[in-house]
């Protein structure tokens, strides 16, 4: 059975094959019993209920939460546009503080598939026109998308109607018309994936020379970034960490020897003494540029406690707002530190924190100032004379509390494509923070997002960085802390293809990475993007849309495998053989060996991307060793990943005996530890 609802005007789309405008959708929806609607796919159908507006057009109850905004909604068929301008216009309604999100998208490339302003609505009741301005940077096939998968929309209704794109003589700025997370990749050409794919055994030799040290190792290279909105929608309930979501994933045995705490550093409107006390004490807070404010159940309290749930020693890093006021940041260091003996003032914020529930002091690792400050277009953009003006007055607070309290600045984001988008030199950025704040910081934070861009690309700038610090008044003080890295998605815009992040292809970038990164002395620190994730991107813990259970990518598998295999010392190694460099694929090579030392012996670190090809590797070492132990990661396809409803075996540990060990057959897609005891 269906029921024909009307809309009071019709949408006209504009055909290639005219410069008029012609009707593309009739108008006319047929409302199946699933939810979706003729002309337009449904999301999400089972998380809401369809209906007739009350001034036509239709009207929609969300009875679920969704991962994602637009987990829940509606796309439009594509539809034929030619080059050119178009005013877009519906109008929209709802209850009280329910929120819509309306998009267009294009089959071009990135960037130009985001045609204008995304359009978020938060709603009060009243019905409002809303309008926007879409260029089409040449022709090609256009969609609408209406999603409404936010948690505040659960049990609200929100209404639609008159919805209709026509051509217009305004125009949008292409230079400005999308920037902030998400974004970094935006006009970035990447390399052809290499045709040359090996099926043969590729010779290869490692040399290793255990006299030549080049670092320690450190736990601090193995950790997370954590992101306050994917932290409350896979672990809180009814406003608190619900415990039996913890246990879903906690058996893992998940690692946490470094915590990234952003979100209350984040936006320029975020306030961590807002996320304080009962939840229904706490002020209204906004997270992101898109968050209209609501109280959060997430803040400092919950943020720690998290973390210590799975393991009670671990370590942080806090993101500190550089728009707060500086004594903010010296109450944030006491609420943190302080044993609560000696408050400073009336408020004893340690006290507080005690009384909150978390009666140690947190062990923090160092305070980074913002994030990504100037990753905005103008005029929200910040500037980094007004950065470092900042970061000093913030210095100064948080040091009058700890005086040996470790500090990070940011380096410009997404270097690769700084020229592009800012038409400004990304060394500036970070040279100007080293000349006034050099021997006053311990670090500059940067986030290489890579393959995308090729590992040993995305190195150069980590190259730039560190001779720019030797260069500078931090030389011998200042290190590199990666405070995000992650692979990078082929489309980022298409969240049907995000499993490819948590893929037996992308943790091989991810170990490729890391290798390198260990073996760098001036990185001290890294954090990988990021630990929860509720709708599918990157993540160690994710949540299945269709039992809700929680689980763990392969990334909780890969992190584990590093914490149980890490040795004391990296020792020089050097590598040759059949495609090193790889040709076709702008890497240097697809295979990468790290050597470190342990109490008996050596643990080597193998990591081949090879898809199909083993590699047959000699080794050479300054002592004599036996293979005892081989812990392999790997799997049936590189495109592997665990779901709600498939967990992969990627690691697997044998015990073996090999005296006097020489020579390895290396299996294709694989990242391998071998454990060596000295002879």
């Amino acid at each position: 059975m269906h029921a024909r609802i009307k809309l009071s005007a019709v949408i006209s789309m504009l055909m290639i094959a005219s410069v008029e405008a012609a009707s593309a959708i009739n108008g006319a929806f047929m409302i199946e019993q699933n939810g979706s609607i003729q002309d337009w796919t449904s999301v999400g159908h089972w998380m809401m209920k369809v209906g007739k507006g009350d001034a036509g057009g239709i009207a929609i109850t969300v009875t679920k939460a969704a991962a994602k905004f637009n987990e829940i909604g509606f796309q439009s068929v594509k539809v034929p546009l030619s080059k050119g301008s178009y005013k877009f216009t519906v109008i929209v309604g709802g209850d009280d503080g329910a929120r819509i999100f309306i998009g267009a998208r294009t089959s071009l490339p990135s960037p130009n598939d985001v045609p204008g302003r995304d359009i978020w609505e938060t709603l009060r009741g009243k019905e409002k026109t809303v309008t926007a301005i879409f260029t089409i940077a040449e022709d090609t096939a256009t969609r609408i998308i209406i999603g409404i998968g936010l948690g505040e929309n659960v049990d609200k209704t929100i209404t639609i109607r008159e919805l209709s794109l026509e051509p217009t003589s305004e125009k949008v700025s292409i230079e400005q018309k999308r920037i902030g997370a998400g974004t970094e990749y935006d006009g970035i050409i990447l390399p052809k994936e290499s045709e040359l794919v090996d099926t043969n055994t590729l010779s290869t030799a490692v040399v290793v020379n255990e006299n030549s040290i080049i670092r320690p190792v450190t736990p601090h290279l193995f950790g997370y970034n954590h992101d306050g909105p994917s932290s409350t929608r896979v672990f809180f309930k009814d406003n608190a960490i619900h415990g039996e979501f913890v246990e879903q994933v906690k058996g893992k045995n998940i690692p946490m020897p470094l915590n990234r705490i952003q979100v209350f550093g984040y936006f320029e409107t975020t306030r961590w003494k807002k996320c304080l006390g009962p939840f229904e004490d706490r002020q209204v807070a906004q997270w992101y540029g898109w968050d209209k404010g609501s109280k959060k159940p997430y803040g400092p309290v919950e943020a720690v406690d998290l973390c210590q749930r799975f393991d009670p020693k671990a370590q942080f890093t806090w993101v500190v707002n550089p728009w707060d006021d500086p004594p903010d940041s010296a109450d944030l260091v006491e609420f943190l530190t302080g044993s609560g003996e000696k408050p400073r003032n009336s408020e004893n914020w340690a006290k507080k924190r005690i009384e909150l529930g978390l009666p140690k002091p947190v062990p923090i690792v160092l305070y980074e100032i913002g994030n990504e400050v100037e990753w905005s277009n103008p005029p929200k953009r910040m500037s980094v004379t007004e950065y470092i003006e900042r970061g000093k007055k913030h210095i100064d607070a948080i040091r009058s509390v700890d005086p040996k309290a470790k500090i990070a600045m940011h380096a410009a984001t997404a270097p690769w494509g700084y020229q592009q988008r800012f038409k400004e030199d990304w060394r500036d950025w970070h040279k100007a923070i080293l000349k006034e704040l050099g021997h006053e910081i311990e670090y500059i934070s940067i986030h290489p997002y890579y393959s995308g861009l090729p590992v040993s690309y995305i190195e150069e700038f980590l190259d730039t960085l560190r001779d720019d610090i030797a260069a500078s008044k931090g030389a011998g003080r200042v290190s590199i802390f990666i405070s995000e890295h992650a692979t990078w998605p082929k489309d980022i815009s298409k969240n049907d293809t995000w499993y490819a992040v948590n893929t037996l292809t992308s943790m091989l970038s991810v170990s490729h990475f890391l290798s390198r990164m260990l073996q760098r002395p001036e990185v001290t620190a890294a954090t990988y993007h990021c630990f929860t994730h509720g709708g599918g991107l990157w993540g160690l813990i994710d949540i299945g849309k269709e039992t809700q259970n929680r689980f763990t990518t392969a990334a909780a598998d890969l992190f584990s495998m590093f914490r149980d295999n890490l040795g004391s010392v990296v020792v020089k190694t050097e590598t040759s053989g059949d495609k090193i460099p790889m040709p076709g694929t702008g890497e240097k090579t697809w295979f990468v060996a790290t050597a470190m030392t342990t109490k008996d012996g050596l643990s080597m670190f193998l990591v081949n991307r090879e898809p199909s090809a083993s590699r047959a590797i000699d080794l050479t070492f300054s002592g004599q060793y036996n293979l005892v132990k081989e812990t392999v990661f790997t799997a049936t396809s590189m495109r592997s990943h665990n779901t709600e409803f498939i967990t992969n075996n990627f690691v697997t540990v044998k015990q073996t005996s090999v005296n006097d060990f020489k020579s390895y057959l290396m299996p294709p897609k694989s990242a391998v530890f071998l454990t060596l005891k000295r002879k």
